[in-house]
């Protein structure tokens, strides 16, 4: 099979872009050598391209984004390329789910098919401007087009550092949105905005740590009487306990995390009255930085050795001394010469 070169049509002037048509069909089936990469968006400063991924996997292929000397690579899955009905026309549609473009942000979705917690599937993001790119990080993809997240100047995501925390159900430890701005080509986290979003689910979680049933002697009360715990009292069900166990965990979580101290004291009193034991809770929640980004698929495998065979193997960006603890990358950045 004979691979044309990659078309390349940059415009006149701007940071425009424009949705190239494929130079080749993506359906490569027994093809040996790996094809030329097709140009897919391309402008003055830079381009991104896709090409089927190196692992030669069906249906796995991988983007390119290139400025000057960098590249960021990054793989997704998108099985229904490898069909050999599609036309160039259905293909271009399928791929241009996996990227959106607005100014000047660019988002390209990584899916490489696990479905293990809240960021398995994720949405790079880069900010491109004429003489500069830059890569911000990820955010959890959503049920909609990559940059979904993306709204009134704020970035939402999901913070998951606690969510394979071994003192809850699996995958059910505590996660939040949390919501950022771009500011010096980084993410930074707004807590204010942060708490605000999820202020609700904080008071709908209290309220029901105010009215678990607690017991002095043979008698059942509730840690704070009112009309949530006005009905008979009885001694609670291991899942009601477990329930209370999980409010704990996101109360304690989510205060530490926005810095509320008052809610978080509020929240260890009214952890310890119901709980028979809350110090593993403590000492788990006590590794939540406030406002920090979400964890890396590396920290969350430091902190949880058990969940190794949950992820395939992952090649985080080395730490940045300077920044702030940032989302995963799972692809090295290469220097290659300028085009």
């Amino acid at each position: 099979m004979t691979t044309p070169p990659p078309h390349r049509r940059p415009l006149r002037s701007g940071i425009g872009f424009s949705l190239l048509l494929f130079g080749w069909v993506l359906g490569f089936g027994a093809c040996s050598p790996r094809p030329t990469p097709t140009v897919v968006l391309t402008s003055e400063g830079f381009e991104v391209l896709i090409q089927p991924s190196p692992t030669d996997e069906h249906g796995l292929y991988e983007w390119t984004v290139r400025h000057r000397n960098q590249t960021w690579n990054i793989r997704t899955r998108i099985p229904e390329v490898g069909s050999s009905s599609l036309s160039d026309d259905a293909i271009r549609g399928v791929v241009g789910r996996y990227l959106t473009w607005r100014e000047p942000f660019l988002f390209i979705r990584e899916d490489v098919g696990h479905r293990e917690g809240s960021r398995a599937s994720v949405d790079h993001v880069f900010k491109c401007e004429a003489a500069k790119v830059s890569r911000l990080g990820t955010l959890a993809s959503t049920a909609g087009a990559p940059g979904s997240q993306f709204m009134e100047g704020r970035f939402r995501d999901a913070y998951d550092r606690l969510e394979f925390s071994p003192l809850a159900s699996p995958e059910n430890g505590p996660v939040f949105p949390i919501f950022m701005k771009e500011q010096g080509g980084r993410f930074r986290v707004d807590r204010e905005a942060t708490w605000d979003h999820n202020r609700p689910q904080f008071e709908k979680r209290r309220e029901s740590l105010r009215a678990f049933p607690v017991f002095a002697g043979d008698a059942a009360i509730a840690a704070d009487p009112g009309p949530a715990s006005q009905s008979a009292l009885s001694s609670p069900t291991p899942i009601a306990r477990r329930a209370a166990r999980a409010d704990a965990f996101f109360c304690l979580a989510l205060a530490r995390y926005c810095d509320r101290d008052a809610e978080f004291i509020e929240s260890v009193e009214l952890a310890r009255r119901v709980l028979d034991s809350m110090d593993d809770l403590l000492e788990e929640v006590a590794t939540v930085v406030p406002g920090e980004l979400a964890a890396s698929r590396d920290e969350v495998l430091r902190a949880n050795p058990a969940l190794v065979n949950f992820f395939k193997e992952s090649n985080d960006d080395p730490p940045d001394p300077d920044a702030t603890p940032g989302p995963r990358s799972d692809f090295p950045t290469l220097a290659l010469p300028p085009p």
